[in-house]
C-alpha cells in the first residue's frame, strides 16, 4: 500500500503538537486549577526543539515515523490524514459523560460584533460605558479586575481616536475587528515561543486568498493597521493570523454575561459532525470536553461546528465559508435527516413529507406518494417562513405563538424553522419572572419542551447541553404549576397534586384566561396531570449532571432548592403519610 506523506512543516507541527499535547494535565490531576496559565510554553518549547533535529531528518515523513513520538492525554492522541489533517482520537474507550480533556486558552478577544465589550473582562455594555482613562476603549468601569486589557495594547488603541471621536459607533466596530489579531501579535511579541504553536494551527490561508475574505483582511486589518495604529506589518503573517482565528476560535460563554472567543490548541484539533460524540464547555477557565456517548478506542472526537436546530443546507452553508469544508456526516448526507424531516415539508396532495434533493437544482420528492415539486417553489416557502422567524416579536409571546401555529401549517411541526421558534417562544415566555407568566403560557412551555425534547434524542443524543436546558426549563415550568395549584387547592388540590403522574397539560388544555386570579379552579381541575415533587426533583437531579459545567448550574441547584421546601410543605408530607399507610394496607 502506498504510503502517505507530509512535508517537513507539517511533520514538525504534528510533533510540536504531540508534545504540547503531553503537557497538558490529567483530567484527574487535582492540581489543574492551579498550574500557571502560559508555563506549558517554555516547557514544550524546549522538549521540541531537542526532539526536533534528532527524530526529524529527511524532508518527507510518513505518519508511521512519529509513532514512537511522545504521546499525549490518556483518552487522546493525535492523528494525522490527508482528507482532515491532525485531528483527535480516543486513545482507549470512553463512557458517555467522562471528561475527555481539560485546556486552558492560548488566547481569549471579544467576538467580532458592533456591540460595546469591555476590553478588560469581556462584560457586554449598553450604551452608557465607561472609556478607558488612557485610550477610551470601552470598559465596564475604570477599575475593572478584568486582566485581558494590558498597557502595550492600551497604547495602540490611544491611536484610533476614540476618546475624541464624533462617530463612537464606527470605532467601535473598527477596533472589534482589529482586537482579535492585535492580541495574537502583543502575545507573539511577549511571548516568542507560543508563535511556532500558534502556527501549528489550520490556517487555510491559500484558500482564503481567493475569496472576499482576504479582501477584507487587507483593507479592514492590515492597512488599518499600518494606518491608524502606526505598525509595521508583515502583509503575509496577519492574513494567516486572521486565517487561524477565523478557523479555530471558539465561541464561548465566561459566565452567564461575559462572551468570547479563544484559541485552544488542543482542543480546536477536534473534527466537527452535525451528529457530534462529544461537548464542550468553559468552566473555571478551562475548557472542558465530555464524551456525550460513549466512544470506542480509535474513535475520532467530534464536536459540532454549528446548530443543532439548522437545518442540513444551512449547516453546510456556514461550515463551507467559515470552515473550509463540505459536511458528509450521517445526518448531512439522509435527506432526512436521521428521520427527523428538519428539512422537509408537508405534501399538499397527501399526509406525507417532501424531502430536499442532494443539490439545489432538482426536485424535491415526497415520500408517500412520489409527487415531485420545483425546488424554487419549496426555497421561496422555506425563505418566507426565515424571513417571519427573523421578525419575530420579542415581548409578544401571543404574536409569536400565531406565528408559530401558521408556520407549523405551512412548513411541517419539526421544520428547522419551526423547531427554532418553538425554542425562541420557550426562551421568550420562560425568562420573564415566572410569578408574571400566565398559566397558559407555563403549560406552552411544557408541551413546547416535551416537543423539542422528542427531537433532541434525535440530532442531539445523549449527555447534551440542549436536553439539560430544555429539562431546566419544563421543570421550572411544572414547580411553577404546581406551587399555584398549592396555593389554590392547599386543603385537597393540593395532596392530589403532588401525588399526580399522569401525562404532561398540553397548552390547548390550559386555562383560557389571562387573568390568574381566575385560573385557580382550572389549575385545581389539572391537578391530576402534574408530576409529583419527588418526579421533579429526579428530573433536577438528571438537569445538575446534564449542566454541571454550564454557566446556568446555579439555576439548577436554586430550583433543587425550592423543590425540596415544597417536599417539606404540609399538603405535601400529610399526601406523603397517606401514601404510607395505603401501601401498608395493601
Amino acid at each position: 500500500m502506498e504510503k502517505v506523506y507530509m512535508n517537513r512543516e507539517m511533520g514538525d507541527g504534528l510533533l510540536l503538537l504531540r508534545t504540547y499535547m503531553d503537557t497538558i494535565q490529567s483530567t484527574k490531576d487535582p492540581d489543574t486549577k492551579s498550574q500557571p496559565e502560559n508555563s506549558f510554553a517554555e516547557r514544550l518549547l524546549q522538549e521540541h526543539r531537542c526532539k526536533k533535529h534528532s527524530e526529524v531528518q529527511s524532508s518527507d515523513f510518513a505518519v508511521d515515523n512519529y509513532d514512537a513520538a511522545v504521546r499525549g492525554h490518556d483518552a487522546v492522541e493525535i492523528q494525522w490524514s490527508p482528507p482532515y489533517g491532525r485531528y483527535l482520537v480516543a486513545a482507549r474507550d470512553i463512557d458517555a459523560g467522562e471528561v475527555i480533556l481539560r485546556e486552558k486558552p492560548l488566547l481569549i478577544v471579544p467576538r467580532i460584533n458592533s456591540e460595546p465589550t469591555c476590553l478588560a473582562c469581556m462584560k457586554p455594555l449598553g450604551k452608557d460605558w465607561e472609556g478607558c482613562n488612557l485610550c477610551g476603549g470601552p470598559l465596564c468601569s475604570p477599575h475593572c479586575a478584568g486582566t485581558y486589557h494590558g498597557k502595550k495594547e492600551c497604547i495602540l488603541i490611544c491611536r484610533i481616536g476614540i476618546k475624541n471621536s464624533q462617530n463612537i459607533e464606527s470605532c467601535i466596530k473598527q477596533l472589534n475587528i482589529l482586537l482579535g489579531p492585535l492580541r495574537v501579535l502583543l502575545m507573539f511579541q511577549e511571548s516568542p515561543e507560543t508563535t511556532e504553536l500558534f502556527f501549528a494551527l489550520q490556517s487555510h490561508e491559500k484558500e482564503r486568498r481567493k475569496m472576499h475574505i482576504s479582501r477584507f483582511v487587507e483593507e479592514h486589518v492590515v492597512r488599518a493597521m499600518e494606518t491608524l495604529l502606526g505598525l509595521e506589518v508583515d502583509s503575509g503573517v496577519v492574513h494567516r493570523v486572521c486565517g487561524v482565528l477565523d478557523t479555530n476560535a471558539f465561541e464561548l460563554s465566561l459566565d452567564q454575561c461575559r462572551q468570547g472567543r479563544a484559541i485552544f490548541i488542543l482542543s480546536s484539533m477536534m473534527n466537527h459532525s452535525c451528529l457530534s460524540n462529544a461537548q464542550r464547555w468553559y468552566s473555571e477557565g478551562n475548557m472542558v470536553v465530555r464524551a456525550s456517548v460513549d466512544i470506542s478506542k480509535g474513535t475520532p472526537l467530534f464536536i459540532s461546528y454549528t446548530q443543532s436546530l439548522w437545518g442540513t443546507r444551512a449547516r453546510r452553508a456556514h461550515l463551507s465559508v467559515s470552515k473550509m469544508f463540505l459536511c458528509k456526516c450521517k445526518r448531512c448526507l439522509d435527506s432526512t435527516e436521521l428521520g427527523s424531516h428538519m428539512s422537509s415539508i408537508p405534501c399538499r396532495e397527501c399526509q406525507g413529507l417532501v424531502v430536499p434533493p442532494d443539490d439545489s437544482c432538482s426536485y424535491w420528492t415526497c415520500t408517500l406518494c412520489g409527487k415531485r415539486i420545483d425546488a424554487n417553489a419549496t426555497e421561496s416557502l422555506v425563505r418566507a417562513g426565515a424571513i417571519a422567524m427573523n421578525h419575530l416579536p420579542k415581548d409578544d409571546t401571543a404574536g409569536a405563538t400565531l406565528i408559530l401555529e401558521h408556520l407549523k401549517r405551512q412548513l411541517g411541526d419539526n421544520h428547522y424553522i419551526v423547531a427554532q421558534i418553538k425554542y425562541a417562544v420557550v426562551q421568550a415566555i420562560i425568562n420573564r419572572p415566572l410569578k408574571d407568566v400566565t398559566s397558559r403560557d407555563l403549560t406552552r412551555v411544557v408541551t413546547l419542551t416535551k416537543e423539542l425534547i422528542t427531537l433532541a434524542t434525535i440530532i442531539e443524543p445523549g449527555i447534551t447541553r440542549f436536553r439539560g436546558l430544555l429539562l431546566l426549563e419544563q421543570t421550572r415550568a411544572w414547580s411553577e404549576i404546581l406551587q399555584r395549584c398549592l396555593e389554590a387547592a392547599p386543603a385537597d388540590g393540593g395532596r392530589s397534586l403532588v401525588a399526580g403522574e399522569g401525562r404532561c397539560v398540553d397548552a390547548d388544555e390550559g386555562p383560557n384566561t389571562s387573568d390568574d386570579i381566575n385560573h385557580n379552579d382550572e389549575l385545581v381541575h389539572h391537578s391530576n396531570n402534574i408530576p409529583s415533587v419527588q418526579m421533579l426533583l429526579s428530573q433536577v437531579a438528571e438537569c445538575e449532571y446534564l449542566l454541571q459545567y454550564d454557566p446556568r448550574l446555579p439555576e439548577v441547584t436554586q430550583l433543587a432548592h425550592n423543590l425540596r421546601l415544597l417536599l417539606k410543605s404540609p399538603a405535601v408530607v400529610q399526601q406523603n403519610l397517606e401514601g404510607a399507610a395505603s401501601k401498608r394496607q395493601g
